[in-house]
């Protein structure tokens, strides 16, 4: 089962850059890699060292690929046409898609930057993304692109904030011209259940609230909520999806219980 949703998405910069989740029932393990149990964020890809030698680019549930090592590189295993280069002068593997693009991600040797983390991504064009900083703990906290026309040059931003459990509290996607101040176009907020909380086992997602800028104030515009399996509970299992609430059905249901 995939369950997916776009919570912010941004164009106009060459790459439309999106926050978006996806749930599967089907992963190797259950796992929070920062946006609650069993969700992986698509623009969160990363590198993975297997014990064979080989390396794995997860890229969301449905789209990594793996790669072996052999004594002239990297062969994509499956018939991949994607190919896999390990730079080691600059200290990151370099993926190229079949489309042209590039990504890369800090290999497992530098100190830098957090290993096998996503640093940025080029098309064919030449437009760049890139992540901008990292918090202590190595996620990412900023990704950022930039165009330039004539004398004007705007930078887009999805500025990411974690609690101290390390998982996303918010995404923010703001702007900036020439340098000045940002302003903040649209974000997305996420409540995560409780140990002791009914429908949900602790760092399970519970709500993504989407809002826009409301005079000093935000206002939600969408919601998402979910419900989740737990210990003991019959017909699933802990972190499994149980319940999926859609923005629409939100709604109606805030309107049915006034």
């Amino acid at each position: 089962m995939q369950v997916s949703a776009v919570d912010l998405s941004a164009g106009g910069f060459g790459k439309r850059w999106q926050q978006r989740r996806v749930y599967s029932n089907r992963l190797s393990y259950s796992a929070d890699v920062g946006n609650g149990y069993n969700w992986l964020v698509e623009q969160w890809p990363y590198v993975l060292p297997q014990n064979d030698g080989s390396i794995v680019v997860v890229r969301g549930t449905l789209n990594s690929l793996w790669f072996d090592q052999t004594d002239s590189g990297y062969v994509g295993r499956f018939g991949a046409k994607s190919s896999l280069v390990h730079d080691t002068v600059n200290g990151v593997f370099v993926l190229t898609l079949p489309s042209g693009e590039q990504w890369r991600f800090h290999d497992y040797d530098q100190t830098a930057a957090p290993v096998g983390r996503f640093a940025s991504e080029v098309t064919p064009g030449g437009q760049l993304t890139q992540v901008t900083a990292y918090t202590p703990e190595g996620r990412i906290e900023e990704i950022q692109q930039n165009a330039t026309v004539g004398l004007t040059t705007t930078t887009q931003s999805f500025r990411y904030a974690y609690n101290l459990q390390g998982r996303t509290t918010g995404v923010t996607l703001r702007r900036q011209v020439n340098g000045g101040s940002w302003n903040e176009i649209r974000r997305v907020l996420y409540e995560y259940y409780q140990a002791a909380d009914s429908f949900g086992s602790e760092g399970d997602l519970k709500r993504a609230r989407i809002q826009v800028p409301d005079s000093s104030s935000w206002s939600d515009t969408e919601t998402y909520y979910y419900r989740y399996y737990k210990s003991g509970e019959p017909g699933g299992f802990v972190h499994g999806l149980k319940y999926v609430v859609d923005p629409q059905a939100y709604a109606r249901m805030l309107a049915d219980s006034i």
